[in-house]
């Protein structure tokens, strides 16, 4: 029986016990109990039961769905078009898939911000016509599923990691006009006394000491946004 069995059980037990213990007395007595002496005579026959820890376990084999991946994505225009310049002859508009943390407002928009800064620019190709930029909000993996499934295809790709970038390359040819756009530098924050715990663990805290807490189930990851 295992610990929450063992609990429902004793609980259950207990309820019986009072609805017993008003009108009979316990094994061999013929006088009611009262509830202390019902509790206790519970309790001890609860502590006499011997249980084990044997939790179940389950594994299934779960075979991916048969269909094409665009035949899987919403509609493109689920996801807003936040910047979005008419399309004119004489004017040409790249449309570019933008992560949400910087796609969105204040200070979570700025690409917005200069996409907009830019289309009042009047920059102007070679040709003569003026050069537009639309900005879609969208989140970097289902981006790199559209790009993977081969429609709808942006003109850019501004993902939150190089990484959608690598992997999305794999399906459609790309050139990278800049590694980074702004500088972003990954940290981890704890309390205090969470890093002397772990410290006190482990005899010193680095990455390494992190990622065997985590994998221990001594710490819980989380991540802010933006």
């Amino acid at each position: 029986m295992t610990t929450a069995a063992k609990t429902r059980f004793l609980v259950a037990l207990l309820g019986l016990v009072f609805i017993v213990a008003a009108c009979t007395g316990g094994l061999g007595e013929t006088e009611p109990l009262d509830q202390a002496d019902a509790e206790q005579q519970v309790v001890a026959r609860a502590n006499d039961m011997d249980w084990v820890d044997d939790p179940v376990t389950r594994k299934a084999s779960v075979a991916p769905p048969d269909k094409e991946l665009a035949d899987t994505l919403p509609d493109i225009d689920e996801f807003a078009l936040v910047v979005d310049p008419p399309r004119r002859s004489d004017q040409v508009v790249a449309e570019i898939f933008v992560s949400t943390e910087k796609s969105g407002q204040g200070t979570d928009g700025w690409m917005v911000d200069a996409a907009e800064s830019f289309n009042r620019s009047g920059q102007k190709l070679a040709d003569g016509r003026d050069a537009k930029v639309a900005i879609r909000k969208i989140a970097s993996g289902t981006g790199y599923q559209f790009v993977a499934a081969g429609d709808d295809i942006p003109a850019g790709f501004s993902p939150s990691n190089h990484l959608w970038v690598q992997m999305a390359s794999t399906y459609s040819p790309m050139s990278v006009v800049r590694d980074q756009t702004v500088a972003n530098v990954a940290g981890i924050v704890m309390k205090d006394e969470t890093a002397a715990d772990l410290r006190a663990e482990y005899g010193e805290l680095d990455t390494e000491v992190l990622i065997e807490a985590v994998i221990a189930g001594d710490v819980v990851m989380g991540y802010t946004n933006p």
